[in-house]
């Protein structure tokens, strides 16, 4: 039996689960980017027929037209522990108003699917990109968040990031906090805060 690819995330919201074969009974497709092909690893979706939970386009998938069932994200991330943002849609992205809210969203999505399974948020460095995950509304962080050299949070207002697992005392990363306007500044509260981390005039709490 072979499994299905499917390109991004708009594609698997479109993918009716009788269009797709069985594997050893299971209804199960790769999905091989988010927004477009390769533009993160790869991950799988089950079909779950029973399922009408609420849909986030991470770990919950509905299907237009389709009321009752649900592509599931199959968990393989307990081997290293590590949840990429990016199946959360969560990327670097130039800023502009509705890319600071989209990603706001994104990162908060990705925290609530590693809670779920006690794991460490990863946050990339991309190649050709300058690698600014431009975030535009407060958010709190229950997770142990890894950056990866060069990723920062950039915000052009007010932003306040909560780092509140104890586990970040062993898991986090050091990163960079980064206000794109005089205007612009970036709160840390929480127990784990280094100076290293920030920028102009960016504080902590």
């Amino acid at each position: 039996d072979s499994i299905t690819l499917i390109d991004r995330m708009d594609s698997l919201k479109a993918t009716n689960p009788n269009t797709i074969p069985s594997v050893n009974g299971t209804k199960i497709v790769a999905l091989c980017g988010y927004n477009e092909l390769g533009d993160c690893p790869a991950v799988y979706y089950r079909w779950d027929a029973e399922s009408s939970a609420g849909a986030n386009d991470v770990d919950i998938v509905a299907v237009a037209g389709i009321t009752t069932g649900r592509w599931m994200l199959i968990n393989t991330f307990n081997e290293t522990g590590i949840f990429d943002v990016r199946h959360a849609g969560c990327f670097p992205k130039n800023d502009d108003a509705s890319v600071e809210v989209t990603q706001s969203y994104a990162l908060q999505k990705a925290d609530t699917y590693a809670q779920k399974f006690n794991l460490t948020l990863f946050v990339p460095s991309i190649f050709d990109n300058d690698n600014s995950y431009y975030i535009g509304t407060n958010i709190t962080i229950w997770s142990p968040i890894w950056f990866a050299d060069g990723a920062k949070i950039v915000t052009a207002t007010s932003l306040t990031l909560d780092i509140l697992s104890e586990r970040n005392v062993d898991r986090i990363h050091p990163f960079i906090l980064h206000s794109a306007t005089n205007n612009g500044s970036i709160n840390v509260a929480g127990d784990i805060v280094h100076s290293s981390w920030f920028e102009n005039t960016d504080t902590t709490n």
